[in-house]
């Protein structure tokens, strides 16, 4: 995994480093979800550019700016596993958007202009570009919006997305026996690993801190895992907003071995406290059901119903809800325009029962009294 490079921030057809101790360090995105910002008048100063993304990596860690079109669409046609959100200003929309709106990468359009009715009617109305969330003319305003549907969307992709030979979500063994054996060895690895190992943990940290230099919000992030982790907190860093869940579950789903190596320290020590939980699981539940909301395509959900009767192998932790209105909230069904992609994707609702005399080998942990969140009453499967 390159985590010891520096990501790129493109401007016109040139590239630049934000650090320049490391310029010949090339570092992809090793989250999920790609920032772009596109405005062909945007101003080339390097320092407000510098102080608009510092801004931005609050929210999201990999950012990009682009000036020049043809740039932005051959960038946004080349992503393979991310998801972008991307910013444009009112006056480039148009034809930006008739070149990518539709691409399946594409999930959330954010308009940042000076007059909101003009480009209402142009855009929404007559062109019909539904990926568009809002149109913003504050700049407060649209960073909330930015960041709501955020997490949102990296609760969506976790573990249901669409599979193919480079990012599997969800597989069917039958056909992919290989990837199953895979992951199965994955977990036996990580359970054959001894924990507690501090030269693993100080490796994880340094190459955290070395992808995440210039974001200080992750970096304090870092030093507080460093002065206050153990064991005993590995299920509530999971279920934080930070550099954990995002950097894990993006190794998991792209199958990024180096990556799952770096976090072993981690992993191992999440691993066996969903286990220790499960146990709590088993003496107070007989039954439990489960609610996963999601969004898929047509294609994807056909792929599901060509599976019934078949092992599915969830490609990470799978997050799911007691409460049925928090798994529809996840879906797009309880809340009004939560992700701009509606028209192209549908509302799934996976119910999962679980009966905990016939499904114990299936670990499975209440995390609710670890997470912010706890009136989502959440439930997480292990690996596998």
């Amino acid at each position: 995994m390159a985590f010891d490079g520096n990501e790129t921030r493109q401007l016109n057809h040139e590239q630049y480093l934000e650090n320049d101790e490391n310029e010949n360090a090339f570092c992809g995105n090793k989250e999920t979800i790609t920032l772009i910002w596109f405005d062909q008048n945007i101003q080339l100063n390097m320092k407000d550019i510098q102080l608009t993304k510092n801004m931005l990596r609050e929210i999201n860690d990999y950012v990009l700016f682009f000036a020049q079109l043809g740039d932005c669409i051959h960038y946004i046609k080349s992503v393979k596993s991310e998801t972008i959100f991307l910013i444009v200003s009112g006056s480039d929309a148009d034809v930006l958007l008739s070149e990518i709106h539709d691409l399946r990468q594409v999930d959330s359009i954010f308009i940042f202009c000076m007059d909101k009715l003009k480009y209402e009617k142009a855009l929404i109305e007559k062109a019909n570009y539904y990926k568009i969330i809002d149109i913003f003319i504050q700049q407060n305003s649209l960073i909330k919006s930015i960041q709501r549907n955020i997490q949102l969307a990296e609760k969506q992709i976790n573990t249901f997305n669409l599979y193919n030979q480079n990012q599997k979500s969800s597989r069917n063994i039958t056909n992919e026996s290989g990837s199953f054996i895979w992951h199965q060895l994955l977990k036996d690895v990580l359970q054959k690993m001894p924990s507690g190992d501090k030269n693993a943990k100080e490796e994880m940290l340094n190459k955290c801190r070395l992808y995440y230099r210039g974001n200080q919000k992750e970096l304090r992030n870092i030093e507080q895992f460093n002065n206050a982790y153990s064991i005993a907190n590995a299920l509530e860093w999971y279920t934080k907003d930070s550099f954990i869940y995002k950097l894990i579950n993006k190794a998991l789903r792209t199958e990024d071995v180096e990556a799952l190596y770096t976090f072993r320290f981690y992993l191992i020590d999440l691993c066996s406290q969903l286990v220790d939980n499960h146990e709590w699981v088993l003496k107070c539940y007989k039954l439990l059901k489960l609610y996963r909301g999601t969004k898929q395509t047509q294609d994807e959900i056909q792929r599901l119903k060509n599976s019934i009767g078949h092992l599915i192998l969830t490609n990470g932790f799978l997050s799911t809800s007691k409460s049925r209105e928090v798994a529809e909230i996840y879906a797009g069904i309880a809340v009004v325009n939560t992700n701009a992609s509606s028209k192209s994707l549908e509302s799934i609702i996976f119910e999962i029962d679980y009966n905990t005399s016939i499904h114990r080998s299936s670990i499975v942990a209440d995390v609710t009294c670890y997470s912010r969140f706890r009136d989502e009453q959440e439930f997480l499967f292990d690996l596998g």
